[in-house]
């Protein structure tokens, strides 16, 4: 009896313990991914914005544009998994940005107001700084904690390999 109450205690410890850290993981959630590509920024920014063309490079991600390029609809695909958004594309050609802001109020998956940012930045040697990040809402502490130990690191690995992917497409 007595073995059963100190695994008892150990246990409910365990799980306060990590219902707590849900409780200290921010809502808001930035992902983010940066490389440096031997290429003059205009070249980059040039591929980043020629929408019709990222089929050819964006593996694991679907975007499907309006006729004008302002929105499109999004489908990050994490193994077996979607994380589906509907965003406004907004290019801002003197930041060297692509902003992606989450529109309309569908609900396809427990993250929220899912967005983003794709931005160029010259670097002193002429080689391009490319930078991606995809930034979200998890409100539940069951959410916040299942996003930090298996969405999190998918999309991590999601940015990382779009990005060389792209890398691949300007250098070649």
């Amino acid at each position: 009896m007595k073995i059963f109450l100190i695994i008892s205690t150990l246990l409910a410890f365990f799980i306060a313990s990590i219902f707590a850290y849900g409780f200290s993981l921010n809502q808001q959630v930035e992902i983010g991914h940066s490389l440096v590509l031997e290429a003059p920024d205009v070249v980059v920014w040039n591929a980043a914005t020629k929408f019709d063309d990222h089929h050819k490079w964006q593996k694991s991600i679907t975007a499907l544009y309006n006729y004008n390029n302002s929105a499109r609809q999004v489908r990050y695909l994490l193994g077996d998994k979607t994380i589906m958004a509907n965003q406004q594309v907004r290019v801002r050609e003197n930041a060297t940005t692509i902003d992606f802001i989450q529109i309309g109020m569908e609900e396809y998956t427990k993250l929220k107001n899912i967005g983003g940012q794709i931005s160029v930045k010259r670097l002193a040697d002429g080689n391009t700084e490319l930078g991606w990040k995809i930034t979200y809402t998890a409100e539940s502490v069951m959410d916040r904690l299942i996003d930090k130990f298996f969405v999190q690191p998918k999309l991590k690995q999601l940015l990382s390999k779009n990005l060389r992917s792209l890398k691949s497409y300007i250098e070649d």
